[in-house]
């Protein structure tokens, strides 16, 4: 599985882009999560693709339940 969650996003290979959010998040430790919740919203504010910026959102939100 992939390390970073960015790479759920913006991953080439479709079996890396079509991890569920959820299956990512299990094993993770809070600070982990805390961390890739972070990694999205500053992938988002810099990000150009509006569809990538609007699966972020869609991550963080999901994080934030």
């Amino acid at each position: 599985m992939t390390g970073r969650i960015t790479d759920i996003i913006c991953g080439e290979d479709p079996a890396q882009r079509d991890v569920a959010v959820d299956h990512w998040c299990k094993d993770k430790s809070f600070a982990g999560l805390l961390a890739a919740a972070a990694e999205l919203d500053a992938f988002r504010k810099r990000e150009t693709n509006l569809y990538h910026r609007v699966r972020a959102l869609f991550f963080l939100s999901s994080l934030h339940r």
